[in-house]
């Protein structure tokens, strides 16, 4: 398994214990993630589904420094 397939599954377990727990504040509190990021993770979730969770690849132009969603 790759990094990129772990964060995928991670960002997809968080999106399950949200669910599970009806509770983004208590399910982001448990992976240790901000809420902030929960919530811009669920905006690609919406827009493209469960493929929009991957992690962003670096694209020719792109800062080195540009943050991996």
């Amino acid at each position: 398994m790759t990094l990129e397939d772990k964060v995928h599954a991670f960002r997809l377990l968080l999106f399950r214990r949200a669910q599970e727990l009806r509770n983004v504040s208590a399910a982001c509190r448990e992976l240790g993630i901000s809420r902030s990021l929960y919530y811009q993770l669920r905006q690609r979730f919406t827009r493209y589904g469960a493929d929009g969770l991957h992690p962003l690849q670096a694209r020719d132009g792109w800062p080195r420094g540009s943050p991996d969603l």
